[in-house]
């Protein structure tokens, strides 16, 4: 085995890979759909599965979301599991973190005295990326592709892995369940939607097949209140093709002088418009700018609008002409 290999993967598609199947009163953890369910009901209760595995140094990678209950919950990762002991690695859904052991019966924090806050951490009903590297005495915790936190501790060496989820004062949590389904493939990557069910995606991952085995590249969370931009988020580099699609009939993707809003406008060009990507990314004011050229303009543009032309070939085929009947 060489580093990086991929030692465990589950879809959890198949109800026989080991995880904990359980109902009660106080809750409920099973396979559900293309995910796995956590429904925890008692008040100050953590539940916990781990698939019956045993690893020292290991990097895990998840994606999580609360499905109902309150923002107050513990969502998250563990390794070392051992005769109930484990390291931890947790976020809230309103917004918080922190990585601990759990040890004779007692948590404790590593590195802090209590949960912090992290803008890195979707709240509410949204998505989260996680990953713990638990790599000899060290422990790292990464929330969607951003390191929040390190820590060190000796007591545990190896252990299973697994999936944890909780309450505080509230009950009710219930978190987990992903519905996947594929949305296309370029390359290397995939992208797949994301979401409590198939017809309500909340976000959109893209995975690249690496020779480290397969990697998240991105996960985006879809924004309910903005109008849905047609093709997939490929990612974009200078001299990419591109074309301009989603700001509707009524509207115009405006082209500026600087890759700010603030910028003076050069240009609005209408869905369907193509250009040449010359310059980017730059990351400001909530979107990534990227500097494009076309027929008669040049400026930035905010990325959300651009796609490439083959991941948005059928939205920008005209409607069929009806048949008309004899």
């Amino acid at each position: 085995m060489q580093p990086g290999d991929t030692l465990f993967y589950d879809d959890f598609t198949d109800p026989g890979t080991g995880w904990e199947r359980f109902t009660s009163a106080e809750g409920t953890m099973d396979y559900d759909g293309s995910g796995y369910r956590f429904l925890v009901n008692a008040l100050q209760a953590n539940f916990w599965s781990t698939p019956g595995k045993s690893f020292s140094d290991v990097r895990l990678e998840v994606d999580v979301a609360k499905l109902n209950g309150p923002d107050e919950n513990r969502i998250g990762l563990l390794c070392r599991f051992t005769e109930g002991n484990y390291y931890f690695f947790i976020v809230s859904s309103d917004g918080y973190y922190t990585i601990g052991k759990y040890i004779g019966g007692n948590a404790v924090q590593l590195g802090q005295s209590e949960m912090q806050f992290n803008e890195a951490v979707h709240t509410g009903l949204a998505v989260n990326h996680l990953r713990a590297d638990c790599v000899g005495d060290t422990f790292t915790f990464y929330i969607n592709g951003a390191p929040v936190a390190q820590a060190q501790d000796a007591d545990f060496a190896e252990g299973d892995i697994g999936l944890l989820a909780g309450t505080f004062a509230q009950p009710g949590v219930d978190v987990g369940k992903l519905c996947m389904s594929f949305l296309g493939e370029r390359g290397t990557r995939r992208a797949f939607s994301l979401g409590p069910t198939f017809s309500e995606p909340t976000a959109i991952a893209i995975v690249e097949d690496t020779p480290e085995g397969w990697t998240i590249a991105s996960v985006d969370n879809v924004d309910p209140s903005q109008a849905e931009v047609p093709g997939i988020d490929w990612p974009l580099q200078v001299g990419d093709r591109v074309v301009i699609i989603g700001v509707g009939e009524d509207d115009c993707l405006r082209v500026r002088e600087q890759p700010t809003q603030e910028g003076n406008q050069l240009a609005c060009m209408p869905d369907g418009t193509a250009g040449i990507i010359q310059e980017g990314p730059v990351d400001a004011e909530t979107f990534i700018w990227w500097r494009i050229a076309g027929d008669g303009f040049s400026g930035w543009a905010a990325g959300r609008w651009l796609r490439l032309p083959e991941a948005i070939a059928d939205a920008l085929q005209p409607p069929a002409t009806p048949t008309p009947e004899a």
